[in-house]
């Protein structure tokens, strides 16, 4: 499918009567990031595409400060710090979003991140243009209202089934578009060669 036809078809679905409805009763779609994996259990598995580059840092360093941080005893409860808890909730964690919701560019916090869709459509609108020390002023400055130039913009699509990965190490900045209702997989993943340059993206 042309990119020319890909957008045809996205503003005539645009101009469906059940979007003009949500419009009119000036409801905006949901769009929920960050659900906790926990409620999948067993059930929530890790591409394989993931697995194979064996990016394990983040999920080691988040098992030793839980190992080191956890006080047991004799009938006491253990109490992890909410940091601790939200380090590990990175690992694996659920993305819902409604036909039209949306979220403007901006970088993962931890600076690296796959996602796996399940259901629905979702376009990743990637920036590859240049990153120097201009274009990474006015990125601070202008915060979610940033904008890159068109031209520097690449479009892809995720149907079911279809696993992106955001490099670690590496300043992705994305916005993302949910063409039709989707519910997608998630987690975020360091790697032990790169961890200088994530450092410095996520500082």
């Amino acid at each position: 499918m042309l990119l020319e036809d890909f957008f045809g078809r996205v503003t005539e679905r645009g101009q469906h009567p059940e979007l003009q409805r949500i419009e009119a009763e000036r409801k905006d779609p949901i769009n929920v990031l960050s659900l906790s994996a926990e409620i999948l259990g067993s059930a929530f598995r890790e591409p394989e595409a993931v697995t194979t580059l064996r990016y394990r840092l983040l999920s080691v360093l988040s098992k030793r400060s839980i190992g080191h941080s956890t006080e047991t005893g004799v009938g006491k409860l253990s109490v992890q710090p909410a940091r601790l808890v939200d380090l590990e909730a990175c690992l694996k964690f659920l993305l819902y979003g409604e036909r039209g919701s949306f979220s403007g560019y901006h970088m993962d916090v931890l600076n690296g991140t796959w996602v796996q869709c399940k259901t629905g459509l979702k376009l990743w609108r990637v920036c590859c243009g240049p990153w120097d020390e201009a274009v990474q002023k006015r990125y601070a400055e202008d915060c979610l209202d940033w904008k890159p130039a068109p031209a520097t913009v690449q479009g892809i699509l995720l149907r079911p089934g279809d696993t992106l990965i955001m490099r670690p190490g590496y300043p992705v900045i994305h916005a993302v578009l949910t063409i039709e209702d989707s519910f997608m997989t998630g987690g975020m993943i360091w790697p032990e060669s790169s961890i200088a340059q994530v450092m410095t993206n996520i500082t």
